[in-house]
């Protein structure tokens, strides 16, 4: 009988996997903070206001980050089955947490390539 990779095996990569998703999660924040349209801020010296009220830059970059997020997803979905076509749940719940984990990492890098937190400075 076939019993396929063995508990540990099957765990291992399932780490390796969320690891890997995770990490991508890092080029997926710089390739948002470089593609996403700037918003463009003016302030009165007590507050931040957005310099066109009525632009779509603050509505672009979520999309932009949104897309990006969905196109990764998708090939580290295509990648893990392509390369793991026995995989169980394991590895499922690894692109899941791997998926979660990266686009926090992503959001984070994001914000830290993009505008400095002083706008009104």
């Amino acid at each position: 009988t076939d019993e396929g990779p063995g508990l540990r095996t099957e765990l291992w990569q399932a780490v390796v996997v969320a690891v890997a998703v995770a990490v991508v999660g890092l080029l997926l924040g710089v390739l948002w903070a470089w593609l996403a349209p700037k918003v463009p801020l003016i302030s009165d010296g007590k507050a931040v206001f957005l310099k066109n009220s009525e632009g779509e830059e603050a509505v672009g970059a979520d999309g932009t980050f949104m897309l990006l997020a969905l196109a990764f997803g998708v090939v580290t979905a295509a990648a893990v089955f392509l390369f793991r076509r026995s995989g169980g749940i394991a590895l499922v719940l690894a692109l899941a947490v791997g998926g979660l984990l990266g686009s926090v990492l992503a959001w984070r890098v994001g914000l830290l390539l993009g505008p400095d937190d002083d706008v009104i400075a």
